[in-house]
C-alpha cells in the first residue's frame, strides 16, 4: 500500500489512549492503517489495563506504530494530558479506541489545520451504536464548515451547545502553548468544554463537516454514565467567566433534565440521579470521583 508522505516529518501524532478496550483498539487501528499515514507517529498510551491490549500492540508496532504503558492507571483525564505534555509534533490527534475513521479522514482534516491560524480544528462525525446496528450523522444538515473567532466559544456555551466533538480534534502547537495546554482534572469528564473555552481565548477554532469520524455509543462512556453530574459541575466552572441569561441557564437545565428523563426510562439511572440536578439551581455540587476511563 502506498503511504503518503504528508506527514512524513513528523508534523501529526495521531494519539490512542487505552484502558482494557483491547477488541475494539484493533478496530482503530486497522482503521489508521488504511489511512495511509506514516505510522511511526501514530501512539497508543495505555492506562495500565490488564486485558490483552499490549498483546494486541505488538501485532501492530511490526508496521511501525508505537506503544507505552503507564505502570499505573492514572485516570482517563491524566492520560489525556500525558499525551499533551509528551508530544513533540506541532500537530496532535488524540482519537477514542473504541472508535474508527474512513481512509481519507485523517489526511483532510490534518490539510485543514496545517499552517493555518486555527488553534484546534474538529469535525462532524458519525454516531454509531455499540453494535453497529445503526448511525446517524451529529450536526446533521451541516453544509461546509464553520468557524468560532476569538473568545465566540463563550456565546455556544451561553446556549448549552458544544460543536467540538472531543476526538476528531487537531491541536495546533504552532499556535497554542503546549506548556499550558491541559484538561483539568478537578473539573471531570467535561473538561473538554473548558479547554476549548480556553484555547478560543487565544485562537479561533475550525468545525469542518467532514463525517469521516465514527463516533460509537456505548453504556459505559463517562459522557454517558455521568452526563448529569458532568454537565453540572462544567456549568458551575462556566459561572464564573460567563454571564449566562435566565434562557441560557435554562438551556442547560433542560438538557440534563431531557437526558436524565430518558435515562431513568431505559433504567439507565436510578432515581437518585435526580439529585444532580440541584446544582442548576444551587451551583454547589461537586463529584469527588469520575471513572478511570482512558
Amino acid at each position: 500500500m502506498q503511504r503518503d508522505t504528508i506527514l512524513e516529518y513528523g508534523a501529526l501524532t495521531v494519539a490512542i489512549p487505552t484502558y482494557n478496550r483491547s477488541e475494539s483498539l484493533v478496530n482503530m487501528l486497522e482503521s489508521v492503517v488504511r489511512s495511509r499515514i506514516d505510522l511511526q507517529y501514530v501512539w497508543v498510551v495505555d492506562n495500565a489495563s490488564t486485558d490483552n491490549t499490549e498483546e494486541v500492540c505488538a501485532r501492530f508496532s511490526s508496521m511501525g506504530i508505537r506503544y507505552t504503558r503507564h505502570d499505573h492507571n492514572v485516570g482517563g483525564i491524566g492520560n489525556y494530558n500525558f499525551i499533551l505534555a509528551n508530544c513533540k509534533t506541532d500537530y496532535l490527534l488524540v482519537m477514542h479506541d473504541d472508535d474508527a475513521v474512513d481512509e481519507d479522514y485523517i489526511r483532510s482534516q490534518f490539510a485543514i489545520v496545517s499552517g493555518s491560524e486555527y488553534g484546534i480544528v474538529s469535525s462532524a462525525a458519525k454516531r454509531v451504536s455499540q453494535d453497529g446496528s445503526a448511525e446517524h450523522m451529529y450536526f446533521q444538515g451541516m453544509r461546509g464548515g464553520f468557524r468560532i473567532d476569538i473568545g465566540c466559544f463563550a456565546s455556544q456555551i451561553a446556549g448549552a451547545k458544544n460543536p467540538i466533538i472531543c476526538p476528531t480534534v487537531i491541536f495546533n502547537f504552532r499556535v497554542l502553548d503546549r506548556s499550558t495546554t491541559r484538561f483539568r482534572t478537578d473539573i471531570g469528564p467535561a473538561s473538554d468544554y473548558y479547554l476549548w473555552y480556553e484555547l478560543n481565548q487565544v485562537a479561533p477554532i475550525y468545525v469542518s463537516s467532514n463525517n469521516g469520524y465514527r463516533y460509537t455509543v456505548h453504556s459505559e462512556q463517562d459522557s454517558h454514565r455521568y452526563f448529569v453530574p458532568m454537565q453540572t459541575q462544567v456549568f458551575t466552572e462556566f459561572s464564573k467567566v460567563i454571564r449566562f441569561s435566565f434562557f441560557g441557564r435554562m438551556a442547560w437545565f433542560m438538557k440534563s433534565a431531557l437526558y436524565l428523563v430518558a435515562n431513568l426510562v431505559n433504567r439507565n439511572y436510578s432515581f437518585a440521579t435526580v439529585f444532580g440536578l440541584i446544582p442548576h439551581l444551587g451551583g454547589f455540587f461537586r463529584p469527588s470521583k469520575w471513572g478511570k476511563g482512558l
